[in-house]
């Protein structure tokens, strides 16, 4: 992605977009898994595998703390 210094032009929209301080690029973000699923359930939540000792599924979620905040959502996946 040229939004993290590839050097090819992929995203101009979204490059446009940061420069018009519409978006913000998180450069110092570390995954907390290998793969989708180790992943998934720690940024989906509020679980951590450095700081919880829980099993994640019994965390917050995202979604769940959003509509606690008063919002409806509606989950969509394709996997």
């Amino acid at each position: 992605s040229s939004l993290y210094a590839y050097e090819k032009i992929t995203n101009p929209l979204l490059s446009t977009l940061t420069k018009d301080s519409l978006l913000y690029v998180y450069k110092n973000i570390e995954s907390p898994g290998l793969g989708t699923f180790a992943s998934f359930k720690c940024f989906m939540s509020t679980y951590s595998p450095k700081y919880n000792n829980i099993d994640w599924y019994k965390c917050t979620t995202i979604p769940e703390i959003v509509k606690k905040a008063g919002y409806h959502t509606i989950w969509i996946s394709n996997q």
